[in-house]
């Protein structure tokens, strides 16, 4: 039920478009309309870019003004607004993601809250932003601002500063206004007191990470990208290198931040394809064994580190490649490794410094889901052949034991689309999942099983999160992590052993609710921002100090210039512009009234054109006719979308009703087939996508108008993305708003395509379902479902067989020729006199099915 309201000319992301309505425009407002606007919302939003040194310059107005108001206001932890704020006494300031989203839901979900900061944040604005407070204040500052410059400090009239350009006002302008000579001092003022100015304590670091080519489902990549996640919402500056193996040598670095963005995460990070070189850094970060050499090669890194999460060579058999990974330990860069284990072990063994930081688990994604329960056992397994280390065979072995005594356990399996060599027992292969179709998994099996033959793995602990009992290796690797009998169960590497650890988690049932118990909670209290802050100690133990910072250094001889131009800049535009801005407003004005009349006129024909075709003579006739015909195309395959058959179905007040199964997690939209019936169509027709069955929530609804439509074009339906969407049910429903019109055709697919497809209208189940597409994805990185129609885009034709079938089967019918016509016709006048017009009606139905299936028309 929450709105978000944007007023001004905000370009926004896509993502938001899925909210439809519940995200609001309003065009720029002078300052008694903002006001009036302003006074009407329940909390104010006030986003600035932190490090950014304009915004730090920025003033608290957007505070002052919502606090006049009474109005609660969450901003960004930036200069002026914590000198504004006392944070959770009169407004709340937010410095990372999280702290926004937990400031907006205590507001959203207290009234009393919001009531008491908004009354704080007025009594803030009255005793220090009013006239009467201000005024002392500015008289103090006026002789500041204008008095001239030190003759030791630069003046806006020089041309070149320490060898950075800085624009010169009074070399270029010579008749400023009043207005411009003050904003020039006060420029001037900035100037001189930036030069001197002392780094702050946080300014942040800059890091390159090497990155070798991601892959999707790579736990190893999917760890980078949360760490370098994490630093960049502590404000530090990460530029990611990656290098290409397979398929990334022409990615642009915006193809390479689309692609990580969708198959990973999105991280805040600046993507470069890897040329060999880097910018200064405070730090440099190889990731891969691959990436140390190259490391090795660069200058201006800053200190060299190596994230280790693995130990790399046992991802060989003993050779080449074996030995160079090895041979990186040896390298001399400070590691940064995942776990305790893995730091003990570099240390005694290669002589490296090695700081460890901890396994976690993100339980915002990780945590048990609401599934139906399965009325037999059910066991995961990570089944990737391709990776050694992660003992496919030693499974495969394990659970065929498993299956020879327990024949009713489901065998689930997933981390590769190919299994190979092919597993000697039945089960199900649900491919590459992404964490939130994991969880889902996980939550619905009772046992999990996960192999790391090296480091350990994070999917034990993702598990435990979903309440999902683990079995994995004993192993020195797992000590501190893992305890048997207590959080998991451990087995020594053999089939026998293994698959007996399952079977006792099976049988053993009080057993198996106590170990998941004690993981769940144990599980809860780590956190991979935790892991974050680790890295970050480390990085800044070792940083150069402030003011020694690439970071700082480009402030002092970027920023400032920058800035003073972006004044000028704006101040020599703003007549343009907002000349501009007023012309655009009054287009879109324009373009709105004229869309509006056009709706209106359209409206008005098709009432005319409705009442002329009721009261025209024949109507009855033509309805009888049209009952008929939408009886037959109800009934008749004789389209094809690629080599999928489709039907139409005749679209009235009672809705068709579409349920299916979601086979990814983030479900975003659904797209409709419809079918021109008419020489012109009218009236409203109604979408609604609900979560679950035909009762269960409304999660979209969207109302098309005749002009919304192109027959055989897609007509989509976005929603906010589903996150849990995975395994999950829905139901989407369509008609008419209106009896009597004529309304568009539903193309029908004469087959299910999606999992769990079932297609109904006043509670009789139809054949296959509704010509219908599930996209899955946030903004604009959406895909389709793993299962769906094959052909969607393609153009419709005709099925040569099924339409001369059909309008064989029409013409004997009606005209009742020799042979089978005349049987037809018998058999046509019986069934009219036994069941009258709508007896008949089925019946020619059934016959024109029956052709059609004969002469391989639905094929």
């Amino acid at each position: 039920e929450v709105e978000l309201w944007i007023a001004g000319p905000l370009a926004l992301p896509p993502s938001l478009s899925s909210f439809g309505t519940r995200v609001r425009r309003f065009p720029l407002l002078d300052w008694r309309r903002w006001f009036e606007l302003l006074a009407q919302v329940d909390i104010n939003l006030a986003p600035l870019e932190p490090g950014n040194v304009f915004c730090r310059a920025k003033s608290e107005i957007k505070f002052v003004e919502a606090a006049a108001l009474g109005v609660p206001t969450v901003a960004s932890a930036i200069d002026p607004f914590e000198q504004a704020m006392t944070d959770g006494v009169d407004g709340f300031l937010a410095g990372d993601t999280p702290a926004w989203i937990t400031a907006l839901r205590r507001l959203v979900q207290d009234s009393a809250l919001r009531q008491a900061i908004g009354a704080a944040a007025r009594g803030t604005a009255e005793a220090r932003y009013s006239p009467a407070a201000r005024a002392g204040d500015l008289a103090a500052l006026l002789p500041r601002l204008l008095a001239p410059p030190a003759p030791t400090a630069p003046g806006m009239a020089t041309a070149q500063q320490n060898g950075s350009p800085v624009i010169s006002r009074a070399a270029t302008h010579s008749n400023d206004t009043m207005q411009s000579q003050e904003t020039v001092s006060a420029v001037g003022l900035l100037e001189r007191i930036s030069d001197h100015a002392p780094a702050a304590a946080d300014t942040p670091l800059t890091i390159n990470w090497l990155v070798h080519e991601p892959f999707p489902g790579s736990g190893g990549h999917t760890g980078i990208f949360r760490m370098i996640q994490h630093l960049t919402e502590f404000g530090h500056r990460c530029h990611v290198h990656i290098l290409p193996v397979h398929f990334m040598h022409s990615y642009t670095p915006a193809r390479i931040q689309a692609y990580i963005d969708q198959h990973f995460m999105p991280t805040g990070a600046i993507y470069h394809r890897w040329d060999g070189t880097v910018s200064p850094a405070d730090a440099t970060i190889a990731t891969y064994w691959m990436t140390v050499p190259e490391l090795q090669k660069l200058d201006g890194t800053g200190k060299c580190y190596y994230l280790v999460q693995d130990f790399e060579p046992f991802f060989y058999p003993m050779g080449s490649e074996y030995v160079l990974a090895e041979n990186t330990y040896r390298a001399g860069l400070h590691c940064l490794t995942l776990g305790r284990w893995l730091a003990k072990f570099l240390h005694e063994r290669y002589g490296a410094a090695a700081d460890p930081f901890d396994f976690a688990v993100d339980t915002t994604i990780y945590y048990p889901r609401s599934v139906p329960p399965a009325d037999h056992p059910r066991v995961a397994f990570y089944a990737r052949p391709s990776t050694p280390r992660r003992g496919y065979e030693l499974g495969m072995a394990a659970l065929a034991r498993l299956k020879a005594v327990r024949p009713d356990v489901e065998i689930m399996l997933y981390g590769a689309e190919k299994l190979n060599p092919e597993p000697p027992f039945p089960y199900t292969n649900l491919g590459i999942l992404n964490p939130w179709e994991l969880a889902t998994l996980f939550s619905s099996c009772d046992v999990g099983v996960v192999f790391s033959l090296t480091n350990p793995s994070f999917v034990p602990l993702e598990m435990m999160a979903c309440r999902c009992a683990v079995v994995d290796l004993h192993s020195e690797r797992v000590e501190g992590l893992l305890e048997d009998g207590v959080n998991c169960r451990l087995a020594e590497p053999t089939p026998e052993l293994i698959a007996d650890a399952v079977l006792d988690l099976l049988w053993d049932r009080p057993k198996r609710q106590a170990i998941v118990e004690r993981a769940y909670e144990q599980v809860r209290t780590h956190s991979w921002r935790h892991s974050a802050q680790q890295i970050e100690d480390v990085l800044l133990h070792h940083a150069p100090p402030p003011e020694a910072r690439v970071a700082h250094g480009e402030a002092q001889q970027d920023d400032v210039a920058t800035l003073v131009w972006e004044i000028h800049q704006l101040l020599d535009a703003r007549k343009v512009d907002d000349a501009g801005v007023d012309a655009l407003r009054s287009a879109l004005y324009q373009a709105l009234a004229d869309k509006a009349a056009v709706v209106q006129q359209m409206r008005q024909v098709e009432a005319r054109y409705l009442a002329h075709q009721q009261d025209a003579p024949g109507a009855a006739v033509r309805a009888t006719a049209g009952e008929l015909a939408d009886r037959l195309l109800e009934h008749s395959p004789a389209w094809l979308q690629g080599a999928t058959p489709l039907a139409k179905l005749a679209l009235d007040t009672a809705p068709f009703f579409q349920s299916f199964r979601a086979d990814r997690s983030h479900l975003a939209a659904v797209e409709l087939l419809f079918a021109a019936r008419h020489a012109v169509h009218t009236g409203l027709i109604q979408i609604t996508v609900r979560a679950g069955d035909a009762d269960g929530e409304i999660i979209a609804s969207r109302a098309l108008f005749p002009h919304d439509i192109q027959p055989d074009r897609p007509v989509r339906v976005s929603f906010a993305p589903q996150a849990d969407s995975y395994g999950a049910a829905y139901t989407v429903s369509v008609g008419t708003l209106e009896p009597g019109q004529r309304a568009f055709a539903l193309w029908q697919y004469w087959a299910p395509q999606h999992d769990a497809a079932v297609l109904w209208q006043e509670g009789r189940t139809l054949n296959g379902q509704l010509a219908m597409q599930a996209y899955y994805g946030e903004g604009d990185r959406q895909q389709s479902g793993r299962h769906g129609p094959a052909h969607w885009g393609a153009p419709i034709r005709t099925a040569p067989d099924a339409a001369r079938v059909a309008a064989i089967g029409m013409a004997q019918s009606v005209v009742g020729m020799a042979g089978e016509a005349q049987r037809l016709t018998e058999r046509a006048r019986g069934e009219y006199r036994a069941k009258g017009v709508r007896g008949l009606v089925d019946e020619m139905a059934n016959y024109v099915q029956w052709q059609l299936n004969r002469r391989g028309g639905a094929g």
